[in-house]
């Protein structure tokens, strides 16, 4: 997902990423980068496509903005936007219009030269209906995509509004390459899984559930990456990847498991960088299933949840328990509103005034005949989200509700939830620096794969739209906070907490910085002592 904090805010928030070493010394490298080298990074679950047309998954995500291609713009360390592709950028004087000077100098891997043409048709891409984009509302005010010439483009906005240039911070694809492909068949797309960029890295090969493997372009505009390869390896295991890591066959694990953050600090060989989770944890309720239609069932589901002994038990303190879509690190994120608390025998008695009463003695709640009885279903590989449901299933057992858990390989459980085929879910939004819940809980997406709980609302609409169409950030913060008061009664998603999360490095591979942005924030930077290369290039 690709939403999240007002512009004029951002400078508020401070980057509180921060690396830390083992204990012992580390060996003797070189004090300056040198060229060369192989970095192996681990991922336990597979991309689900390079192409930014199609791409959800977060980590596909980092892998475009950072290593494949060139985004138009980008979040700065101060959490402010700066031009990438973009060098330069003028508003009109009733700010509905943006006129942007690209880069002369950034050509696509088979060496056609980037222009507005290729930014024109991404845009124009983005918001054809058909390829259900996932970030589609965050454009609904754009009203033309003008190219003026080879490196300069105009956008025309029906309003100003407060986040029109952080709506412009999207990866650009290659016209030439894509313009044949209907929107509606782009998710079946060769190049998705052969992606041509314009980034610091190009692709080499992928095979699927094993590795994707990226080789530094010697073009880049920004000078050539130090490593010459990034190789990316899927290893569905944590406990693996960390063994690895140790080993010194991974340089880079992300999301380490929270009982393994101690051990690794203190290991000579690991460096820990710790940052906060830029989005939450969440169960999302099929609307349309009638267990989960009114919103006080869907409530009762969250007083049952003990999300603290939860978070006491799997998290080792790496987290809060927290009650809004909106993150924390917003200044948006309304701090009065507090998490609903556990209280299973209120969650009884809500049951019960909807008629729900356990009349044979079995423990499971019925009512007209029907058990109340869901599956659960979360990804395979996320160790944590696997525990949870067996902990979430502990907790409505108690209140007399039947839970399935279902665990399903990543690829199929996207489908199947995009698909709404399910009762209720388990996963996590990992969001950007602007407030944007316009995909995912707007009526205007409810037959959109995105509202995947099919949520409507009426004032859930109006709010969101008043707080997407304000002039100011100030203007706009009255509205997401009684969003989040409406949602919070509502609770199409039971917000179950947000995590710290840490990432596992070698000390071989030096220029690493991680930060609440991106593990590959700084993957240009990465280099390796020839004393410490373990792969041929």
């Amino acid at each position: 997902m690709r939403g999240a904090l007002a512009l004029a805010a951002a400078a508020s928030l401070a980057l509180t990423g921060c690396g830390g070493r083992g204990g012992a010394e580390t060996a003797v490298v070189p004090t300056e980068p040198v060229q060369g080298g192989t970095a192996v990074v681990g991922f336990f679950s597979d991309l689900d496509g390079l192409n930014e047309f199609i791409a959800t998954d977060a980590n596909a995500t980092a892998v475009m903005e950072h290593m494949l291609y060139v985004p138009l713009l980008r979040w700065g360390e101060d959490l402010q936007i700066e031009g990438r592709l973009a060098k330069s950028w003028d508003f009109s004087d009733d700010r509905r219009t943006i006129t942007m000077q690209l880069r002369d100098d950034v050509r696509w891997h088979d060496g056609v030269p980037t222009t507005a043409e290729d930014v024109k048709y991404s845009f124009d891409m983005f918001m054809t209906p058909e390829l259900a984009y996932p970030d589609q509302g965050a454009l609904r005010h754009i009203e033309s995509v003008e190219v003026l010439g080879p490196h300069e483009i105009r956008f025309r906005f029906s309003r100003a509004y407060a986040d029109q240039l952080a709506h412009l911070r999207k990866v650009i694809m290659p016209k030439h390459l894509l313009e044949g492909i209907a929107a509606g068949e782009m998710e079946a797309a060769d190049f998705n899984r052969s992606p041509v960029g314009n980034g610091p890295f190009r692709f080499v090969r992928w095979k699927q559930q094993q590795e994707v493997v990226f080789e530094a372009n010697p073009d880049f505009f920004d000078g050539r990456p130090h490593v010459d390869r990034v190789v990316i390896r899927i290893v569905p295991d944590q406990t693996a990847l960390e063994t690895a890591l140790r080993a010194g066959q991974m340089d880079l694990v992300e999301r380490l498991r929270f009982e393994a953050v101690g051990p690794l600090r203190d290991d000579p060989r690991v460096q820990v960088f710790t940052v906060p989770q830029r989005g939450y944890q969440f169960l999302g309720w099929n609307t349309r299933n009638p267990l989960f239609t009114k919103a006080d069932v869907r409530k009762a589901m969250t007083l049952a949840i003990d999300r603290q002994r939860i978070l006491d038990a799997l998290v080792f303190g790496e987290g809060r328990v927290t009650a809004s879509p909106i993150m924390s690190l917003s200044p948006f994120y309304a701090k009065d509103i507090e998490p609903h608390p556990y209280d299973p025998d209120e969650a009884r008695r809500i049951l019960e005034a909807e008629g729900w009463y356990d009349r044979d003695g079995d423990g499971v709640l019925e009512r007209d005949g029907e058990k109340f009885e869901f599956v659960l279903v979360t990804n395979l590989g996320n160790r944590l989200r696997e525990d949870t449901l067996v902990m979430i299933q502990d907790d409505l057992r108690k209140i007399g509700v039947s839970v399935v858990p279902s665990v399903r390989e990543w690829s199929v459980f996207l489908d199947d939830i995009k698909g709404k085929r399910f009762d209720a879910f388990h996963m996590g939004w990992e969001s950007d620096f602007i407030v944007s819940l316009y995909d995912t809980f707007h009526s205007e997406s409810i037959e959109e794969k995105y509202n995947m709980g099919s949520y409507s609302h009426p004032r859930v609409d109006e709010l969101i739209d008043a707080g997407d169409t304000a002039r100011t950030s100030e203007a706009a913060a009255p509205h997401w906070r009684e969003l989040q008061a409406q949602l919070h009664d509502e609770q199409p998603y039971s917000i179950l907490y947000e995590l710290d999360y840490s990432v596992g490095v070698s000390q071989r591979l030096q220029g690493v910085h991680v930060d609440v942005r991106s593990i590959f924030i700084a993957v240009e930077d990465w280099w390796i002592a020839p004393d410490g290369r373990k792969y041929a290039s």
